[in-house]
């Protein structure tokens, strides 16, 4: 994957209290304008990524994206979501709107719902690695490490540098238990990842957690990390951080 250079950013902000703020995040790199955005706080790293159309060719029916932008930010959970599932019905190869429908519902706690939508994107377009890694991301939190690291896998070809290699190799050195390794690869991780804040501040929050364990265990040798995952420890349910439980 190639690694492309940032342009300004356009932010955009809800005209409702129950409908995220979003952020529209533009990147140039091979083959024309690649937007990548739709960033949103109450969706960890919840993000659209699509390469536009030439400009000539391109029109509303072709590119949905803009006017559905333009219509979640009026919307509230409940109107944005039946707002993204007739889109999606009405654009069933887009593979960027089936990407925004999953983290709707990942935000309003379908699960299952999110991961097919997840899947008929990558379907659609295997090299969307962000939906990719938050795909994963869902399967760890449904204590299926194996079936996670398999979606992970092609993140590997991103390169050793790229911000969601390293946080998959983090999650790998979590299974292992290896506390101190995973905590190295979060932090190399968020250094790398310059673009996209919001996943950022979630693996801020997991390495928080992390480094909490690791110095309990420093302190109790014979503790475990499992008071990471408890369910009485704040923000244990917390989409990240639910993960590490899911992996021993």
């Amino acid at each position: 994957m190639i690694y492309v250079k940032p342009i300004p950013v356009l932010r955009c902000h809800s005209t409702t209290r129950r409908t995220p703020s979003l952020t529209l995040v533009k990147w140039h790199g091979h083959g024309g304008l690649r937007v990548v955005g739709l960033l949103s706080a109450s969706i960890p790293a919840g993000i659209l990524a699509y390469r536009q159309p030439p400009r000539n060719h391109m029109t509303a029916n072709q590119d949905p994206i803009p006017e559905l932008i333009r219509k979640l930010e009026a919307s509230d959970t409940a109107s944005a979501l039946a707002l993204l599932e007739t889109t999606a019905a009405h654009h069933p190869r887009n593979p960027y709107v089936l990407l925004l429908l999953a983290g709707y519902y990942m935000q309003n706690k379908h699960a299952d719902q999110a991961e097919a939508a997840y899947i008929a994107a990558l379907n659609l377009d295997p090299g969307l690695s962000i939906a990719r890694f938050q795909l994963g991301l869902l399967q760890l939190t449904s204590a299926r490490p194996a079936t996670a690291f398999t979606t992970w896998a092609p993140l590997d070809l991103l390169g050793e540098k790229h911000p969601l290699h390293l946080f998959k190799q983090a999650f790998d050195q979590l299974q292992h238990d290896r506390i101190d390794a995973a905590c190295a690869y979060l932090r190399e991780g968020m250094q790398h990842n310059t673009d996209n804040p919001p996943l950022n501040r979630d693996m801020q929050m997991l390495l928080v957690k992390l480094e909490a364990a690791s110095k309990d265990r420093a302190t109790n040798p014979s503790a475990n990390a499992e008071t990471l995952a408890s369910p009485t420890h704040e923000a244990s349910a917390h989409f990240l951080v639910s993960t590490y439980k899911n992996l021993h």
